[in-house]
């Protein structure tokens, strides 16, 4: 019989091993932010110009995704937001304090790097270069709003995997308890099984003794009216015979259900086991991912 110490240390044990595997998980992008953000001064060649720009990696995304980001980071800060030839574009972008903004940007994705290499070209209203200084801070401002967007978007994905396993493992806790509650129920039904079938063996062996001592008395006198006693007695004796042996029965029935719900109990603790575990590698990864946010600057 398992006691909640050896249970508790069954599902200490199960969330280890299970633990250990799970960690290596691989999301396919880093938990963890090395990465500097600072601008790079560059040049942006458009049409026959050649600009000042400046040079914002974004990481774990490739131009595709830089330029979503891209869409999404200017929907309510720029009246205008294309691509062409290329380029993207962001128009009357309102960045800073100093006015609008028109901002050029071309990509170029590195798949060993695991980066995409943004080329800034950030103007004035009237298509000027702004200043290196302003051109700078726009630039490396961008880089932490898409570098963020990207963790963000990463967080989401490990938040659906979070929510299924929290849901998973509600359930599987759920079904450990009706497992437990079955197999304690159904041993209740036996027990009660077991006092009728000895109060039935208790009826019948009367009857046997009632049925003798009536034979006993026929022997001696032969009266008709004994010997109907007898027959009376003899059909109550084989309807307790009968009852005693479908109690037999609904026992043996009764018994494999305990059997399976002292199997379905067990497996379902070790659902729970390997929910928690998994629970705990990507809470690690959650909580890593929440740290690396928090590291882009």
């Amino acid at each position: 019989m398992n006691t909640p110490t050896m249970i508790r240390s069954t599902l200490t044990l199960l969330t280890l091993t299970t633990g250990l595997v799970l960690a290596a998980q691989d999301y396919g992008f880093s938990t963890s932010w090395t990465h500097d953000l600072k601008p790079v001064q560059d040049s942006l060649k458009m049409d026959t110009i050649t600009r000042p720009a400046q040079l914002i990696v974004v990481h774990e995304a490739d131009d595709g995704e830089v330029y979503d980001l891209w869409k999404q980071h200017f929907k309510e800060r720029a009246t205008s937001v294309d691509r062409s030839g290329g380029i993207l574009v962001a128009g009357q972008a309102m960045l800073d304090e100093l006015g609008p903004v028109d901002l050029r940007g071309q990509l170029n994705w590195d798949k060993k790097r695991v980066a995409t290499d943004v080329r800034l070209v950030v103007l004035d209203s009237q298509g000027s270069p702004v200043d290196g200084a302003r051109a700078m801070s726009v630039a490396h401002e961008l880089a932490v709003a898409l570098n963020q967007a990207v963790v963000n978007e990463q967080i989401a994905e490990v938040q659906k995997d979070l929510d299924k396993v929290n849901d998973d493992l509600e359930k599987a806790q759920k079904d450990h308890g009706k497992a437990v509650d079955n197999e304690d129920d159904l041993q209740q039904d036996l027990t009660k099984l077991q006092d009728k079938a000895e109060d039935n063996l208790k009826d019948a062996e009367k009857v046997r003794k009632e049925i003798a001592s009536l034979q006993r008395k026929y022997d001696l006198n032969k009266d008709p009216k004994t010997l109907e006693k007898i027959a009376k007695k003899q059909k109550e004796l084989a309807k307790l015979e009968s009852k005693q042996m479908d109690l037999m029965e609904d026992q043996q029935k009764t018994s494999k259900k305990i059997d399976k719900a002292g199997d379905d109990a067990p497996d379902a603790l070790e659902d729970i086991g390997d929910l928690q575990a998994k629970k705990e590698a990507i809470d690690a990864v959650m909580e890593s991912l929440k740290v690396k946010l928090a590291s882009i600057r």
